[in-house]
């Protein structure tokens, strides 16, 4: 078996829908999706064999959340038919020819708010991996909690040292981080 994958999701929708053209959607999703080779992740090449596993012999230690998994989507949308042009509010006795031009317009928009993905690492010279082996990730040794201060975007991390690099010839402790920078499985 090449690889392997689970998703569980809750989808939840309202709708509703007004005589004067007004209508609104929401929708909520709650998902998990856990994998050992997320596309995004390159651990499943075109020829279909492994390329970033740590261990190709055991591609079950890969098993992790997927890096597409986003586990929150709240989204909100309207759809409004604007009352002017024939048969509506205003302007509705108007020539044929400006109807064309002025009526039957509708405005809309859509909101959503969502959780992020999982964050992977990799070490930035590849490390010293078995021959023939992807190259190393970083041994993650304590919690990584996000930066929220001004420096984010320079030090995403509060503390860069949890991230260790691994031995050489050895594999990581763990695949993924979330993207609040918690560890996740």
């Amino acid at each position: 078996m090449i690889a392997n994958s689970i998703y569980h999701g809750l989808q939840l929708t309202a709708e509703k829908k007004y005589s004067n053209g007004l209508q609104l959607l929401a929708t909520f999703v709650w998902s998990k999706s856990i994998d050992n080779s997320s596309a995004a992740d390159t651990n499943v090449s075109w020829a279909g064999s492994f390329d970033s596993l740590q261990d190709p012999n055991r591609p079950e230690l890969e098993r992790s959340l997927s890096t597409f998994d986003i586990p929150y989507v709240i989204q909100f949308s309207y759809s409004y038919d604007l009352p002017a042009g024939h048969g509506r509010t205003f302007l509705g006795n108007m020539p044929r020819w400006a109807d064309m031009i002025i009526g039957g317009w509708k405005t809309n928009g859509i909101w959503r708010i969502a959780d992020g993905r999982p964050l992977p690492f990799f070490l930035d010279d590849g490390g010293q991996p078995l021959p023939t082996y992807g190259a190393q990730r970083p041994n993650i040794v304590g919690t990584p909690k996000r930066n929220h201060g001004s420096d984010w975007v320079d030090n995403y991390f509060v503390d860069n040292n949890v991230f260790q690099r691994p031995a050489p010839r050895s594999r990581p402790i763990c695949r993924l981080v979330s993207n609040s920078g918690y560890v996740r499985r």
